[in-house]
């Protein structure tokens, strides 16, 4: 029989397919902790591989769909007033998407914040840039979707507004996808 060092073939192969059952020797508890805690991490079941938490793709309410219904302020690099999308989003739920149309004839580059908390007492949850260009005042409405994966408070009322870099009155759609 071939030997590998001072061990046999059969010897290698039956060290390294053994069913481990315990650790044993002094691991590093310093890199990976207490010999319990490594012993359940590496031999605990996955289940199921998500991107953060398991999500239902639900459908989004026709509620959740403002076509146009927000406005920037007029004044360049300035927030327009907060509006309403949705009054109780309810509980666990999570915003996953938001698709934004300009709904006015000049394009521009710009933000969009989305806020939870009543009217007059929004605090943003999430802000995302955006660079919108209308191609022609003929008919053509830009879009952008916009992902954004945020939780949401439980009960949360959950609105949007928008600033950009124009500085007159634009109107602008949005839906947004709640699951």
């Amino acid at each position: 029989m071939p030997r590998v060092g001072q061990l046999s073939a059969t010897d290698v192969w039956a060290a390294v397919t053994r069913t481990l059952s315990a650790l044993t020797g002094q691991p590093r508890t310093d890199l990976v902790g207490s010999d319990a805690a490594l012993w359940s991490a590496v031999t605990r079941t996955l289940t199921k591989i998500s991107l953060e938490d398991d999500i239902d793709q639900a459908l989004p309410a026709s509620n959740y769909k403002l076509d146009p219904a927000m406005s920037n302020s007029a004044t360049g690099d300035t927030f327009g007033s907060w509006v309403q999308a949705v009054a109780n989003v309810g509980s666990g739920k999570r915003l996953l998407w938001v698709y934004l149309t300009l709904a006015s004839d000049v394009g521009g580059q710009g933000e969009l914040e989305a806020g939870e908390g009543g009217s007059g007492s929004e605090a943003a949850i999430f802000r995302a840039p955006f660079h919108i260009r209308q191609s022609s005042a003929v008919g053509y409405m830009p879009e952008i979707w916009i992902p954004m994966f945020v939780a949401l408070s439980a009960s949360a009322r959950l609105s949007f507004r928008v600033r950009d870099n124009v500085g007159s009155a634009k109107n602008y759609g949005l839906a947004i996808m709640v699951a």
